[in-house]
């Protein structure tokens, strides 16, 4: 984990933007998640250590305008995931209705199929397409089994 700090504190460097302590310790959360977080989850998390709320909301909304973090909206509701690093190029994001926990969804043949469908909007409309946030919604394996 201290490498991908430390490359994504050059990264930061770079657009001068000094890695302070609690930027820090805001970054270290999103390297120990797998799933998306709210800014009110990361507080949480954090509050412990006396960082406030804004700190985490001004720290989320600098790295997101890094490009470190990847903000997606999903019914009014921010979340928040590492861009830097992500092996996930494209994918859909899943967010279960009972639970309300949001994970991506990273199978390579999803990856293929939504390149496959960027380039023919591409080439249908002669647009460039920068971001593409895809959204499932329903019922999550644990939630689904809880039913039964």
């Amino acid at each position: 984990m201290e490498n991908k700090i430390l490359m994504i504190e050059k990264l930061l460097n770079e657009k001068d933007i000094k890695l302070t302590s609690r930027r820090r310790a805001v970054l270290e959360v999103f390297l120990n998640q797998k799933d998306h977080v709210r800014v009110e989850d990361i507080y949480d998390l954090l509050k412990h250590t006396g960082i406030g709320f804004a700190t985490v909301y001004r720290t989320v909304e600098l790295l997101t305008k890094a490009n470190i973090i990847n903000e997606i909206m999903i019914d009014k509701v921010n979340y928040y995931e590492l861009r830097a690093f992500s092996e996930k190029c494209m994918h859909i994001h899943f967010k279960c209705k009972k639970c309300k926990r949001v994970f991506d969804c990273n199978d390579p043949k999803l990856g293929v199929d939504i390149i496959k469908l960027r380039n023919y909007t591409e080439e249908l409309y002669g647009v460039h397409v920068d971001k593409l946030t895809f959204v499932m919604q329903g019922v999550c394996n644990e939630c689904k089994d809880k039913e039964e």
